[in-house]
């Protein structure tokens, strides 16, 4: 289904020139990267159910790391239970995000009740990669990954492992006002914590609270308080100065 309505789009754009030659290879792009995600979150997703198994090839890069048997620990969080023809629709469905970074590439998969997965993928000169990022429904990375710290004589100390949290960057809604208010609870009638100013780029989890709200985080990961759901703005919707700005902090 997904590849008839790919050949139908573009039979479109051919027979009535309807968008530039340019237009046409930009949305071709987006069409084959898409195709990718979707390939190898199929390839993932094999893993659960074994008559399917042969169907796809299963992911395994170097980006890639995490044994099988820690994938089928997860099945449950990972599958909701649902069928493979179920789980094949939800990632034809799929949700793409890009938040600034150079190379990663956020696709997340929602699932009944709210309940949603993200996978990050590496798009690089070598291709477009699954990763061993994969953050369940907790909001926090599937597996632990190790703090380590530097000492004065240079030399990387082991402090333990932690599951990370995922974080988006994001700006405030200037639309509707040019500041916006941080509350300790998320409920309008509680207290204020901070003021967040237009432009001014903070962090927070993309997974609601009480449906309307997201959790705010600083750039040192510290939980700050709670924001309405709709007077946050994430990174593709950014003025182009600021994202030009983030792009070149980060390179």
């Amino acid at each position: 289904m997904f590849m008839l309505n790919i050949t139908k789009f573009f039979k479109t754009i051919i027979l009535f020139s309807q968008i530039s030659v340019c237009l046409y290879s930009q949305q071709y792009t987006k069409q084959t990267i898409r195709s990718e995600y979707i390939k190898q979150l199929l390839s993932f997703y094999a893993i659960f159910y074994k008559s399917d198994h042969n169907l796809y090839h299963v992911v395994d890069t170097e980006y890639f790391n995490i044994k099988e048997e820690v994938i089928l620990s997860y099945r449950k969080e990972l599958t909701q239970d649902l069928s493979y023809n179920e789980i094949i629709e939800i990632i034809n469905n799929l949700e793409e995000f890009y938040d600034g970074d150079i190379w990663d590439r956020y696709v997340q998969l929602r699932f009944k009740d709210n309940k949603r997965i993200f996978f990050v993928f590496e798009e690089n000169d070598f291709g477009i990669f699954l990763t061993d990022r994969i953050y369940l429904s907790d909001g926090y990375s599937l597996i632990s990954y190790p703090i380590n710290v530097w000492t004065s004589e240079g030399i990387i100390i082991n402090k333990g492992y932690k599951r990370w949290k995922l974080l988006f960057r994001g700006i405030i809604n200037d639309k509707i006002s040019t500041y916006v208010e941080i509350h300790e609870k998320p409920d309008n009638n509680s207290r204020s914590v901070r003021k967040i100013y237009a432009n001014f780029v903070f962090y927070f989890s993309p997974y609601e609270v009480n449906k309307d709200w997201y959790e705010v985080y600083n750039e040192n990961n510290d939980f700050i308080g709670y924001i309405q759901k709709n007077k946050v703005v994430t990174f593709d919707n950014f003025p182009k100065w600021l994202k030009e700005k983030i792009w070149k902090r980060l390179c």
